[in-house]
């Protein structure tokens, strides 16, 4: 019996990363975050939208970049390479950054288009999810960091090959 048991016990893989690999596996998921409250807090100080910081802009701009995460996944299934697996985790990290941006830059300016009323709901009062449109940027946001944990590994990268296509549409049709 106990040599069933360590046979078993050498044939497991060890599943233990160090502290650095678990931090730098982290980057492109914290990296996106840490962006987009940057460049909240650069369109607090500035007031008004600076730039191409404004909410249709970001919104754009993650379009483009989810649209080139898709083509790189896609590719990535035909062709592979290293290369490429780097290149659509950085587009999609780029990408949600991009849209998180957009997100919190509309709750932004959906305050100073009231002049941010003190109520009972407070600063939570123009949270963005009134209307359709708001609800889908928070969708595909949530869509794209879920692609993000995803294919950080590499046997998952189809997956992000199906869900980018997808993100691309729903976002191209608001």
């Amino acid at each position: 019996m106990s040599r069933a048991i360590k046979h078993q016990e050498s044939m497991m893989p060890e599943l233990e990363l160090s502290f650095p690999e678990k931090a730098i596996n982290l980057v492109p998921i914290v990296a996106p975050i840490a962006g987009a409250i940057l460049l909240v807090l650069v369109r607090i100080q500035a007031g008004r939208p600076v730039g191409f910081i404004y909410c249709d802009a970001l919104i754009m701009l993650a379009l483009i970049s989810y649209i080139c995460a898709a083509v790189l996944l896609v590719t990535n299934i035909f062709v592979k390479e290293r290369v490429l697996d780097r290149l659509s985790l950085i587009a999609v990290a780029i990408g949600y950054w991009f849209n998180l941006s957009g997100w919190m830059v509309r709750w932004i300016e959906a305050g100073d288009k009231e002049g941010w009323k003190e109520g009972i709901n407070g600063v939570w009062r123009y949270f963005p999810l009134d209307n359709l449109y708001a609800l889908t940027l928070g969708f595909c946001g949530g869509a794209a960091l879920a692609t993000l944990l995803v294919i950080r590994k590499p046997k998952y990268r189809a997956l992000g090959a199906l869900s980018m296509p997808i993100l691309v549409v729903i976002l191209g049709l608001e």
